[in-house]
């Protein structure tokens, strides 16, 4: 996938920076926006306090550290979607957000 072709999954990404392609495998890359797809289709309209439990964001989570990249170039587009992952994942709270 060239840098700057946007990902066929649904409406959850955006673009592939050229150091994310390197870094992740095309199939974790693939399984990644896939279950963040099904994931954003099926909780619209859910509770808030549901969003997280769902089958698909737990499965995203349990992808771990190899998918981390990924959960950052997300979180450009929506924090409040993506920062339970990177917490649950990386067991860190602490992070400073930069304009890009």
């Amino acid at each position: 996938m060239p840098p700057t072709e946007t990902a066929p999954f649904g409406g959850i990404s955006r673009l592939y920076s050229t150091q994310i392609q390197t870094a992740i495998a095309p199939e974790i890359a693939h399984k990644f926006y896939a279950l963040a797809s099904q994931w954003e289709s099926e909780v619209e309209g859910m509770p808030s306090t549901s969003l997280f439990k769902h089958p698909a964001y737990q499965e995203i989570i349990r992808m771990g550290t190899q998918i981390v990249p990924l959960l950052l170039q997300e979180l450009k587009h929506n924090t409040l979607y993506w920062l339970p992952a990177l917490n649950a994942i990386t067991g860190s709270t602490n992070y400073t957000v930069t304009s890009p």
